[in-house]
C-alpha cells in the first residue's frame, strides 16, 4: 500500500520562490545602476524568476488544484483567496518588468524597489497561506502514486522549453544538499543532466545579479562564493 503523499517538492519549490523573489528585491534596493554588467544580470535573473513564478502558478491551476477539489471539495473554500493572489501577483510581476526596463535604461532604482519588495512581501503572505491551508490536504487526500502522477503531469506540462534552463538550476541553487538531492533523484534523466550542465554557468548569473543578498536570503554558504 503506497504512503501518504510526500509534499517535499511542493514546499522545496515555495521555498525557492521566496528566497529567490528577496534577494531580487535586496539586490535591486541596493543596486548601482552605473554598474552595467550587475545591472543586466539582474534584469536576466528577475526575467527567469518571474517566468518559474508564471510557470508554477500554471500548474497549479491546471493540474494540482483541480485534481485536490475532486478530492476536498472544502479546497474550494481556499481557492477564491488564491485566484485573487495570483492576479495580484501577476499585476506586480507586470509593474516589476516595466519598472526593472526603466532601470536597465538608466533611471533610478526608487520604483522597481518599491515594486519589487511589494510583490517579496505578497509572494511571502500567499505562500505561507498555501502551505498552511492546502499542502495539507494534498497529503490527506492522495497517496504517494497518486501524488506522483500529479508531479509527472506537471513535469510534462514543462516541457523542455526556455524556461527550463533557468527554472531548474534556480530551484537546486536555493535548496540544501539533501533537498536538491531529494528532487533531483527523483526528477527525469534529462532534468537531471540540465542541472549538472547549467548549475555552475547560473551560480555566476546569480552571484552577479544579487550579491550579497544571495546570502541574506539564504542561499547555501556552499553555493554562495
Amino acid at each position: 500500500m503506497s504512503h501518504p503523499a510526500d509534499t517535499t517538492d511542493y514546499h522545496a519549490i515555495h521555498t525557492c520562490l521566496r528566497r529567490g523573489g528577496r534577494a531580487i528585491a535586496e539586490a535591486m534596493a541596493t543596486l548601482d545602476v552605473s554598474d552595467r554588467r550587475r545591472v543586466t544580470a539582474l534584469q536576466r535573473y528577475w526575467e527567469g524568476y518571474a517566468g518559474e513564478v508564471l510557470t508554477h502558478h500554471t500548474v497549479e491551476d491546471n493540474i494540482f488544484f483541480p485534481a485536490l477539489v475532486e478530492r476536498a471539495p472544502v479546497a474550494v473554500e481556499h481557492l477564491g483567496r488564491i485566484d485573487t493572489d495570483h492576479h495580484l501577483l501577476d499585476e506586480l510581476m507586470d509593474e516589476g518588468h516595466a519598472a526593472v526596463a526603466v532601470v536597465v535604461d538608466g533611471a533610478a532604482t526608487d520604483r522597481a524597489a518599491r515594486v519589487l519588495a511589494h510583490l517579496d512581501a505578497e509572494m511571502h503572505q500567499h505562500l505561507a497561506f498555501e502551505d498552511a491551508e492546502l499542502l495539507p490536504l494534498f497529503a490527506r487526500c492522495f497517496d504517494q502514486d497518486e501524488y506522483d502522477v500529479l508531479h509527472k503531469q506537471a513535469l510534462k506540462s514543462l516541457g523542455f522549453g526556455k524556461a527550463v534552463f533557468f527554472a531548474v538550476p534556480f530551484i537546486g541553487s536555493w535548496l540544501d544538499d539533501q533537498t536538491r538531492a531529494t528532487l533531483l533523484g527523483g526528477a527525469p534523466l534529462p532534468f537531471r543532466v540540465l542541472y549538472r550542465v547549467t548549475r555552475r554557468g547560473h551560480e555566476r548569473l546569480a552571484a552577479l545579479a544579487l550579491g550579497a543578498a544571495r546570502h541574506q536570503a539564504g542561499a547555501p554558504l556552499d553555493l554562495v562564493a
